[in-house]
């Protein structure tokens, strides 16, 4: 726990540091000083100067290579930002040629492998790869990163964990998420209630749900005379997504794999047993909690319909905006957990780059471009436009991203809350067959079709289910 807390002691004051310098000028600065003699005394005479940077176009090579790249970024804005970054890598290294495809399937993407017309960069959600790594089709980045010297060492503690599989770093993370809850200020206002501390429990949640869901005549879940079916005001509004909700089993020491080694499913355990056994108490009707709705939920939050709800660092944007239409006021806080002392978890990243083998020239292309792209320039400018939380301190460090932290001060207190955060280990489900499973007994549970009492049943089921996922995922040698 100490040394957790020194951690965030430490992100703390970088972050107020980073605060002090949000005026800083958009473009990188340097400091020109003259020294002046009079009278025999010296005084130097500083000039801050900006530099406008710029990409110059190099001598074309003898040879170009090259490379391809399948990614899921084809919608906005990450799509044209990621373009722009394509288009500065082919100018500034003239010996490669990179383009993009598209990636609307990873099955196709497996086949390919299978045909031995594997890319030279394949960004994906860690699903379905398990069996590309252990057949040896892909490369482990680490050797990558040990052996080039320019690479970024400044990462946030525990990022590279969760693409761990079986002692080795098999996948670049590109996408900085994290997961919180939004808590509806005036609704809270309004029921008498304080806005929950950053230390609640998920007993709070369930106490304040029930104080704040209410039927049409102002009655509540726990009051005789409640209609279930007839919902004015909803108190909690959980997603079922595994990203989502992944801090709920997570503060419970959960997991759906075992984070050494993918290929092994942890999902019927009884910390997961009683990690769910809580979603079930949140759920309507009586006399259980008040966790979901039909309702479409932003409409009904910026409605004060919903008071609560999880949510992912990536919608920061999308609320903002709504913010400003709707007028309502709205704070984050870190997920509940089951005691005050427990240490505050959340979801870490989604997207990631694998390194296909190839041959010697394609892969050193392959590294050329990752490792370029994940300079802290480059981070920043793919973090300003996709609303992405930068990974590495130089990239949050970043003037650009400094001088915009001004307007958005709440990716500063995202990325704080995404630092010490434990790796979930969601997207190494090993297949989007084991992620549908869990994601189907989730649905059921807040549609009250599985209670308390058909968990452990559930979770059995369950097992082998996910098991089969991983062996379907796994291409044919």
């Amino acid at each position: 726990m100490s040394s957790a807390l020194t951690r965030r002691a430490v992100l703390r004051s970088s972050l107020f540091a980073a605060a002090a310098g949000l005026l800083a000028a958009c473009q990188p600065q340097i400091v020109k000083e003259t020294v002046i003699v009079e009278k025999e005394k010296e005084k130097v005479v500083k000039e801050t100067v900006v530099v406008k940077e710029t990409v110059v176009a190099q001598p074309a090579p003898k040879e170009v290579i090259k490379l391809q790249q399948v990614d899921y970024q084809g919608y906005e804005p990450n799509n044209t930002v990621l373009n722009e970054l394509v288009e500065d890598f082919n100018a500034y290294h003239p010996e490669y040629k990179l383009t993009r495809i598209a990636l609307d399937s990873t099955d196709k993407v497996i086949a390919r492998y299978a045909a031995g017309d594997q890319p030279e960069i394949h960004e994906d959600v860690q699903r379905d790869i398990l069996g590309l790594i252990d057949k040896g089709a892909l490369l482990p980045v680490q050797d990558f990163v040990n052996g080039d010297q320019s690479f970024p060492k400044d990462w946030w503690p525990k990022v590279w964990e969760r693409y761990t599989h079986k002692g080795k770093v098999y996948c670049m993370p590109e996408d900085g998420q994290c997961t919180f809850f939004v808590v509806n200020q005036a609704m809270f206002e309004a029921a008498g209630l304080p806005i929950p501390a950053e230390d609640w429990t998920n007993d709070d949640v369930l106490q304040m749900g029930l104080k704040l869901t209410s039927d049409e005549k102002g009655r509540h879940p726990n009051e005789a005379g409640f209609d279930v079916n007839n919902i004015k005001v909803w108190g909690f509004w959980g997603y079922p997504w595994a990203n989502l909700c992944a801090a709920f089993w997570l503060h419970y020491g959960a997991a759906i794999t075992d984070p050494n080694d993918h290929t092994k499913v942890t999902v019927n355990s009884p910390q997961m047993l009683e990690a769910l056994a809580w979603r079930c108490k949140t759920v309507l009707p009586p006399p259980n909690g008040p966790m979901q709705s039909s309702c479409d939920l932003e409409p009904a939050f910026f409605d004060n319909a919903v008071a609560m709800k999880n949510e992912g660092s990536w919608s920061l944007v999308a609320l903002e905006n709504l913010t400003a239409k709707a007028g309502v006021r709205w704070v984050w806080r870190r997920f509940p957990a089951p005691k005050k002392e427990t240490e505050r978890m959340t979801f870490m990243g989604d997207t990631g780059m694998f390194l296909p083998k190839t041959d010697e020239k394609r892969q050193k292309g392959a590294w050329t471009w990752i490792s370029w792209l994940f300079q802290p320039k480059q981070q920043a400018k793919w973090c300003l436009g996709t609303g992405f939380l930068p990974l590495q301190k130089g990239a949050f460090d970043y003037p650009t991203y400094q001088s915009a932290l001004k307007e958005k001060p709440w990716w500063a207190a995202s990325v704080e809350y995404m630092t010490h955060a434990d790796p979930d280990h969601w997207g190494w489900y090993g297949s989007a067959g084991v992620k549908n499973a869990f994601e189907e007994l989730t649905c059921n549970i807040l549609a009250g079709k599985v209670l308390e009492k058909d968990l452990k049943a559930a979770l059995g089921e369950l097992e082998p289910k996910c098991l089969k996922a991983i062996k379907d995922a796994t291409p044919a040698s």
